[in-house]
């Protein structure tokens, strides 16, 4: 399970998405490596867990994620994730990846 969740992570990250809402190439990004040890040692949930929780609050289909630690004004790990509805927009989660809540839920105009 964990090595699923370690590449979907992985490959989401290379591919860019979910940038334009956590910053391009922000230096606060998690590498891999990084996020793994967090994962092993019990500092944050793991990935699966994570869109358990989303998609039971959003329906439609995960395209993007993007783990943040220490952005300013945030007191912890955050999965940033970008959903897209099943009615055709965008909705953008913030998730504690502690405890798995949701910190905040967007809207975009637009999309």
């Amino acid at each position: 399970m964990r090595l699923r969740w370690c590449v979907y992570l992985v490959v989401l990250t290379i591919s860019g998405v979910g940038d334009a809402w956590a910053g391009a190439g922000a230096d606060n990004e998690i590498g891999h490596d990084r996020a793994l040890k967090a994962v092993t040692d019990g500092e944050i949930l793991p990935l699966h867990v994570i869109l358990q929780g989303v998609q039971e609050r959003v329906k439609g289909a995960v395209v993007g994620v993007v783990l943040v630690d220490q952005e300013e004004g945030l007191h912890g790990w955050v999965y940033d994730v970008k959903v897209y509805t099943e009615g055709g927009g965008i909705t953008l989660l913030r998730v504690d990846a502690t405890t798995g809540s949701i910190l905040r839920i967007d809207k975009p105009e637009g999309f």
